[in-house]
């Protein structure tokens, strides 16, 4: 009878294990079964004086527009200036509820840190988004404002394209 609990303990403990280790994954899978990053960076290197930004993908791509899926954990992180502010990320058009394919609004990494994060919705969460969006419902533009300081307050606008499945 021993034997038999010992056996179930160790069956349990290594279920727990593949669990935690799936769940710890770096990808997101999607419903055609394609592989995507979890988590997305996009890094702001540089700007000119009419408060154009220059936003870069991990590959060195402009990220202007930037590619996502539903479920993505972006970050906009600053990369190469210095004494440079991101002061708020929101929704550039106001006739709808602001931020509305985010969890959450987009906000700062605490700690000192110089990143702002926010979370895209899952699919389900953006099914309606897109029926008014596209009429194909294959895909969202999501247009949203950066406003940033250095050497006075700029706005820049780039746009997310998030596709769905």
């Amino acid at each position: 009878m021993k034997s038999i609990f010992f056996i179930c303990r160790i069956f349990s403990f290594c279920f727990f294990i593949v669990f935690i280790f799936s769940s710890c994954t770096s990808d997101l899978i999607l419903k055609d079964g394609e592989h995507v990053p979890k988590y997305v960076t996009i890094y702001v290197t540089g700007y000119d004086t009419t408060g154009h930004l220059i936003l870069e993908d991990g590959s060195h791509h402009s990220a202007d527009p930037f590619t996502a899926y539903p479920g993505q954990k972006i970050r906009w992180k600053i990369s190469g200036i210095t004494h440079f502010v991101i002061d708020n990320i929101t929704e550039k058009s106001v006739n709808t509820l602001p931020d509305k394919v985010f969890n959450k609004k987009p906000h700062p990494v605490p700690f000192f840190s110089k990143s702002w994060k926010g979370t895209l919705k899952d699919v389900t969460g953006l099914q309606g988004i897109a029926s008014a969006n596209d009429s194909s419902s294959h895909f969202i533009n999501y247009i949203y404002k950066i406003v940033w300081h250095k050497h006075g307050q700029h706005t820049f606008d780039p746009r997310i394209q998030i596709k769905l499945p």
